[in-house]
């Protein structure tokens, strides 16, 4: 993160996303995106993970900005090839972030005013066992807009028209982590980010309005438990859920001077809830085991809509609630990494991940190997082979 943070970056802010696509073999999906293209692969095909929960929809302002907050970072993961046997679902490339602790000794706060967002944070510690951390971002590009509300006089300055256009978004992390004893930890963060978008006018005392609205909520609550000092488990309870609100309403009048109006309102998303163990075992000084399985139920809002419209001087109306689709995911994996000496290795791995929805179950099996090599101590060879699987795809 200290190097990532070092780079310039847009209008001064500092967008983890930007900085990824700076890496080789990273491009943008289109110009100012955080969206990205790994390797030939689509925008879809990467995994975001904050904290092991995947996120849906990782943009703010359309792409412009990410969802994620880089002052709650604490340390971030890329993979762009020799994926671990843990990860799966997606084709590309893996981010896998991990939140912010916060400090366990001292309280401490944090204030950044930025071109298009300012943040807050505040951390410290919890009764000399643990520590929490809580960090909030907003952009005041809508207080902005709202000032802004633009007036026109049309037909000879007869009919009036005012337009307010809206934009806003913001988000909020928070963490906290607690030591029951000196072998039981437990984990619990969540994220919550909102962006709404729209514009309302005005003409001849007919009000019209269209706004946009999507919603991001992750949690996790995590139990780390030592077992011994060379084995140790991570179990792990996730639950997300991603919303997408489309609104739209318009009034006028006929040429019979009748008033006419449309009301839509469009509603999908996607919910989560998941359960993970994950098991490190050190074998010796040259063996070190990661086994685990885990599963996730997927529940989908296909698209509920209403419309409502009497522009054809006849009321006509549509209630579509589609019945909510659901998947149940399921995996299981193991991978040894094995050192042959301080300067060689390899790893090798297999990933077992299961699909089921309205009764079809798909099955994929994900082998992994990698090598590497240490000629010196600034270069190295690597090598590796994995086969991925994605069920989920962006529409």
């Amino acid at each position: 993160m200290q190097s990532l943070r070092q780079l310039p970056q847009l209008l001064g802010e500092n967008d983890l996303m930007k900085s990824l696509q700076t890496l080789p073999g990273v491009q943008t999906k289109s110009e100012g995106s955080s969206g990205m293209l790994v390797r030939g692969g689509n925008h879809d095909q990467n995994l975001y993970l904050l904290d092991g929960v995947p996120i849906y929809n990782i943009n703010h302002l359309f792409g412009f900005v990410s969802v994620f907050n880089t002052d709650a970072v604490q340390h971030v993961s890329m993979y762009k090839s020799g994926f671990p046997a843990r990860y799966n679902g997606r084709l590309s490339s893996v981010v896998d972030m991990k939140l912010k602790e916060g400090n366990s000794k001292t309280y401490q706060g944090k204030l950044s005013i930025g071109t298009l967002t300012s943040s807050a944070s505040v951390e410290g510690p919890i009764a000399n066992r643990g520590s929490f951390f809580i960090a909030g971002r907003r952009t005041y590009m809508d207080l902005l807009l709202k000032a802004m509300a633009i007036t026109a006089k049309l037909n000879d300055q007869q009919d009036t028209m005012l337009l307010n256009f809206d934009a806003n978004f913001y988000d909020l992390v928070a963490k906290a982590n607690f030591k029951l004893s000196e072998k039981s930890h437990i984990y619990a963060s969540t994220y919550f980010g909102q962006d709404i978008y729209g514009a309302e006018g005005r003409l001849n005392g007919d009000d019209e309005s269209g706004w946009l609205k999507w919603d991001n909520l992750v949690t996790a609550f995590r139990w780390n438990y030592k077992i011994n000092n060379k084995l140790f488990v991570n179990n792990t309870l996730t639950y997300s859920n991603f919303s997408f609100d489309f609104n739209l309403n318009l009034n006028g009048s006929d040429s019979l001077k009748r008033k006419t109006s449309l009301k839509s309102d469009l509603k999908t998303g996607i919910k989560d809830c998941s359960v993970m163990s994950d098991w490190e075992w050190s074998l010796n000084d040259k063996h070190n085991l990661q086994f685990g399985l885990g599963a996730t139920y997927h529940d989908f809002n296909a698209g509920d809509l209403r419309w409502t419209s009497n522009f054809f001087s006849t009321i006509d109306s549509i209630n579509v609630k589609n019945a909510a689709p659901y998947a149940k995911e399921a995996y299981i994996y193991a991978e040894d990494t094995w050192k042959f000496s301080e300067k060689a290795g390899f790893t090798i791995g297999l990933n077992s991940a299961f699909f089921n929805v309205n009764k079809n179950i798909d099955f994929v099996l994900q082998p992994r190997i990698s090598t590497f090599y240490l000629l010196t101590e600034n270069l190295s060879l690597k090598s590796s082979y994995s086969r991925m699987g994605q069920f989920l795809h962006m529409g």
